[in-house]
C-alpha cells in the first residue's frame, strides 16, 4: 500500500526518526525519541456555496504563513468540493507551499470519481509510524461505513505493531460515533449503512489497550448545524472532529507530541480568535 506524499514533499523529514510501512513489517524502534508536530483540518474545501476551485482560501492562507516546523499533515476529508482533475490539480498547486508532506484521508466529495482519486492520488489506506507512534489513515467512505476485508487487516497488523511506549492515531472523514454524540453531529450521511461495526467491533478492541488511541474525523464544520470541533473521551479513547466552511468557527488542529504528552489545540482561521485548548470542547 502506498504512503499518501504529494508528489512535490519528498525530502521534509529531518529531524524526525519516521518509518513508512504497509503495517506488514516491523516498524522501527527508536532508542531516542523526537518530538515531533502535525496538523489535521477537515472539510479543507470549505463553504459549500463558495464557488472556489481547491482548497479553502483562508485555510491555505493560514498554514501558508505558519513558521512551525510540522512533520506531516492529514487531510480528513471532503477537500475537494467537485472530484475533477482540475480541482485535484489546483489543491497540488496549492500545497507546493507547503513544507511537510500532506496524507489524505477522503471524503464522500473526494471519492465521488473514486476511480479518479486513485489515478491522482494513490491508494487511500495508509499506515506508518514516527518514533513507536502508529498512525492509520482510512478511506470509511464505502461499505455502509464499515470496513472491508484489506482495511481489517491493516487495522489488526497496525495494533500488532504497537508497543507499550506507542500511541494510536487513526483518521478517516465520516463521523462513525455520531449516533451517540449530539455534539458530534456531521454535515452529511451519505453512504452510512442501517448497521455499524464501530461501537460493536472496533471500540471493544481499542477499550483493551493499554496504548491512548485518538481518532479524528473530518465531516464536520461545512454547515450551520454540524459544530465545528468536539472532543469525547471513552476510557483510553479520544475521539476528535474539526473542519471548516461555516463561518462559525473554522479551524484545524495542530497536535504537539512528546515522550510523555500528546497536546492538541485547535487553530481557528480568524485572525481575532486565539488557539483555545481541545479539552475545552469535552462533551458526553
Amino acid at each position: 500500500m502506498s504512503v499518501k506524499i504529494p508528489y512535490k514533499y519528498y525530502t521534509f523529514l529531518f529531524a524526525i526518526a519516521i518509518s513508512f510501512c504497509s503495517c506488514k513489517s516491523n516498524a522501527q524502534k527508536n532508542t531516542h525519541f523526537k518530538n515531533y508536530a502535525f496538523i489535521v483540518a477537515g472539510h479543507t474545501y470549505g463553504s459549500p456555496t463558495d464557488t472556489s476551485a481547491g482548497l479553502y482560501p483562508s485555510f491555505i492562507e493560514h498554514i501558508k504563513a505558519s513558521t512551525h516546523p510540522f512533520a506531516f499533515g492529514v487531510f480528513t476529508g471532503d477537500i475537494v468540493k467537485n472530484p475533477t482533475a482540475e480541482n485535484w490539480d489546483r489543491v497540488y498547486q496549492q500545497l507546493t507551499n507547503i513544507p511537510y508532506p500532506v496524507y489524505f484521508a477522503p471524503g464522500n466529495h473526494d471519492m465521488g470519481n473514486r476511480k479518479l482519486y486513485k489515478e491522482m492520488n494513490g491508494n487511500a489506506d495508509t499506515c506508518f509510524s514516527i518514533n513507536e507512534d502508529v498512525f492509520l489513515i482510512f478511506d470509511n467512505t464505502k461499505y455502509g461505513w464499515n470496513m472491508d476485508s484489506a482495511q481489517v487487516y491493516l487495522f489488526n497488523e497496525a495494533l500488532s505493531k504497537l508497543s507499550i511506549k506507542s500511541r494510536l492515531f487513526v483518521f478517516g472523514h465520516n463521523v462513525l460515533w455520531q449516533d451517540h454524540f449530539s455534539c458530534a453531529t456531521s454535515n452529511s450521511l451519505e453512504g452510512k449503512g442501517p448497521t455499524s461495526l464501530f461501537w460493536t467491533s472496533v471500540i471493544p478492541q481499542l477499550l483493551k489497550l493499554p496504548n491512548p488511541v485518538y481518532w479524528f474525523a473530518g465531516d464536520v464544520g461545512g454547515t450551520p448545524k454540524s459544530k465545528n470541533v468536539s472532543f469525547v473521551k471513552n476510557g483510553n479513547i479520544r475521539l476528535i472532529t474539526s473542519g471548516m466552511g461555516n463561518g462559525m468557527f473554522d479551524n484545524y488542529l495542530q497536535i504537539k507530541v512528546n515522550y510523555t504528552n500528546v497536546m492538541i489545540d485547535v487553530i481557528p482561521l480568524s485572525k481575532i480568535e486565539k488557539p483555545v485548548p481541545l479539552k475545552n470542547y469535552l462533551c458526553h
